[in-house]
């Protein structure tokens, strides 16, 4: 998911940039005034990373770390319930 986010983040960057240099050819921006405004996609790019890393990606970490520790615990149940199942299985019946 991040990956996809990064690709378009680069491919904003790459349209931003087109853009802006078609606009200092028209003289419509000056080279700083499009680097300001490069800058400041920059780092809305950057905020909305972080917000998904928080809000989304974290979250979805902690609850696969979760899972896979209540795997090995309902595996380790599952051993003790065979075993306990072939220690009565092997019980002298007329006990």
């Amino acid at each position: 998911m991040l990956r996809g986010i990064e690709g378009l983040g680069a491919g904003a960057r790459g349209e931003a940039r087109r853009v802006l240099d078609v606009l200092i050819e028209r003289g419509d921006v000056s080279l700083e005034e499009a680097d300001r405004i490069e800058a400041g996609i920059e780092s809305a790019i950057a905020t909305h990373r972080r917000w998904l890393e928080e809000r989304v990606l974290a979250p979805l970490r902690g609850a696969g770390e979760g899972a896979g520790r209540l795997d090995a615990r309902l595996a380790a149940l599952e051993e003790r319930l065979a075993r306990i199942e072939a220690r009565l299985a092997a019980r002298d019946p007329g006990e």
